[in-house]
């Protein structure tokens, strides 16, 4: 019982991180998009009709097969993707959990207690309803398993053919499956280093087959390969989930924060195993004995401070990554928690546990059952006002919540319930909801399909855009926004340039709810509904992502192109 009630306890904190922070993804009606387009015009989109900026351009999405898996799930209900992120991020967990008893044959208190410390930074991951990296989540850590299996002798080297074809499917899923490729290189290069040529071109072979297999299994063709490498190479600075780690340090977040102080730990474990491999291999080299001479545990460690050396750095230059450093960290704990590896097979072999709990940690049962419950009335109260199944979609007349979080349902629905049509300039990260709700009447200047559609300058110029100073002279806010060529802008009701805009003879502002506000060309499309704010204190019932979802039915989507006839033929327009 005490070892159950030592691992109930971080466990449960682990899940209440999980469960109690969720919210509506702003990339999930992307995906949905392009679910929506497959299910009802019967492809895949090929080239880009949401915006106007970019329309016609090609566009390969390396997302394409999450999109369908949402689209499917959320056909099926809102529970359904609530519980598929359930799902997936308890199967990380497990993977975990099933590296250290199974393959490692330790304690998982440790490994619990590490992943509920560093809870704050796997809901960078699983934080969201759902979204296309917890695939990647999940598949790297299976990768960690099996390669671990592999290094000692659980399984074979044939073992390593089983992740072509998961390879391949991730590679539909998500763009991260480089994680995976990445991760058998580092084991190739242990391998190499400690002397097994063979089994080190065995690992190489493997990511190579991979990357092959990519490349000829997707609707792209090897187009996609060279799509990733440029989506590598961009500027994400503007985007706040993939900006370095350390950046604007001292004042971090609390989660980004919790993620330095895993990477400095991960860090120290990646520089104690390489620096003692490289030295082992030194010695043996010295004395003519050859790697297999040297009966180190450095040996044993090496591939894993390559992995953790690895997530390390892959964090440092985007916060994105930080879920996979601590499912890394947590991974490769029991690599550094003995320092003789006979000692552990000889545990191993006499069915002994080779990390036993701490003396410290045993306490009397009356001291963990209320530890116990305790947990459970934690999680209890967390959640007895929210739903477990359905997720609410935050919104103007949301309180409590930032403003890149609340979603412009009012503009859409306003936007909607006029006769017009045309081209809306609004925050890129607003933008997929927008064309969610609002194709194909209302195209968008941009939205989160950066890499995949977009120039970096057309990112920047709205990102400038919407970064203005009130110093700047009004008629360059007035310029910006006629060169733009929309016909609408949606911005916050706080912005600094919409009374600039507002007063000019160029816009007239037609819509604010005092979250979002849209401003209308003068010389647009046809007349305007009049706006009429809600009686103070009426606000807007909950909405649910079934709710946003249920927009894009109707067959919207039924007459996106296959092919840019008609449309505009390069992004620079």
């Amino acid at each position: 019982m005490r070892p159950l009630l030592l691992f109930a306890f971080p466990a449960s904190l682990l899940l209440l991180q999980i469960v109690a922070a969720q919210m509506a993804d702003l990339d999930l009606w992307g995906r949905l998009s392009v679910g929506a387009v497959l299910f009802q015009a019967g492809h895949l989109p090929r080239i880009d009709d949401f915006s106007y900026t970019a329309a016609g351009a090609p566009w390969i999405d390396h997302e394409w097969l999450t999109g369908v898996v949402f689209y499917g799930l959320l056909l099926v209900g809102e529970p359904a993707l609530v519980l598929f992120k359930y799902a997936a991020a308890l199967l990380a967990l497990l993977l975990v959990f099933v590296l250290h008893g199974s393959v490692y044959r330790t304690s998982l208190v440790p490994a619990a207690w590490t992943l509920a410390l560093l809870s704050p930074v796997l809901r960078l991951g699983f934080g969201t309803t759902v979204r296309a990296q917890v695939f990647s989540i999940v598949l790297f850590v299976l990768f960690l398993l099996m390669l671990e299996r592999v290094r000692l002798g659980r399984s074979g080297l044939r073992a390593l053919l089983g992740l072509l074809p998961i390879g391949a499917v991730w590679g539909n899923l998500h763009g991260g499956f480089v994680m995976g490729v990445l991760a058998l290189g580092c084991y190739a290069a242990a391998e190499a280093v400690g002397g097994r040529i063979g089994r080190a071109a065995a690992h190489a072979l493997a990511a190579a087959g991979i990357f092959v297999s990519v490349a000829f299994a997707n609707p792209y063709g090897p187009a996609y390969l060279g799509f990733l490498l440029h989506a590598w190479t961009l500027d994400r600075s503007h985007i706040v989930e993939w900006r370095p780690l350390l950046d604007g340090f001292p004042a971090l977040s609390f989660e980004t924060a919790i993620a330095a102080t895993a990477a400095l730990v991960a860090a120290g474990l990646a520089l104690l195993g390489i620096v003692g491999a490289l030295r082992e291999r030194w010695a043996a080299l010295r004395e003519r004995g050859g790697w297999s001479a040297i009966h180190a545990p450095e040996r044993e460690r090496l591939a894993g401070s390559l992995v953790l050396g690895l997530t390390v750095a892959m964090t440092l230059l985007a916060v994105r990554i930080a879920p996979f450093l601590v499912l890394a960290l947590a991974s490769y704990l029991p690599l550094f928690a003995r320092r003789d590896p006979a000692v552990r097979e000889a545990a191993r072999q006499a069915g002994a546990r080779s990390v036993a709990i701490p003396a410290w940690l045993h306490r009397p049962l009356g001291v963990w059952i209320p530890a116990a419950a305790a947990a459970a009335a934690l999680v209890g109260l967390a959640l007895q006002d929210r739903p477990l199944l359905r997720t609410l979609v935050p919104h103007e007349d949301t309180r409590g919540e930032s403003l890149p979080k609340q979603y412009p349902l009012g503009a859409a629905e306003f936007l909607l319930a006029s006769p017009s049509s045309g081209k809306l300039l609004a925050p890129f990260n607003k933008g997929q909801l927008l064309y969610w709700t609002l194709y194909p009447r209302f195209r968008v200047a941009m939205d989160g399909r950066y890499e995949e559609v977009y120039t970096q300058a057309q990112f920047r110029e709205v990102h400038r855009f919407y970064r203005r100073r009130k110093t700047e002279p009004a008629e360059a806010v007035v310029g910006d926004a006629e060169r733009s060529g929309a016909d609408f802008v949606l911005c916050p009701s706080r912005w600094s340039a919409k009374p600039v805009l507002a007063r000019s003879d160029r816009f007239d502002l037609v819509y604010d709810d005092g979250t979002f506000a849209l401003l209308a060309r003068t010389d647009g499309p046809g007349p305007l509904p009049r706006f009429e704010a809600r009686a103070q204190g009426a606000r807007r019932p909950p909405v649910t992502i079934a709710t946003v979802f249920a927009s894009g039915g109707g067959g919207r989507f039924a007459g996106y192109p296959r092919s840019a006839a008609g449309r505009l033929p390069n992004r620079s327009q």
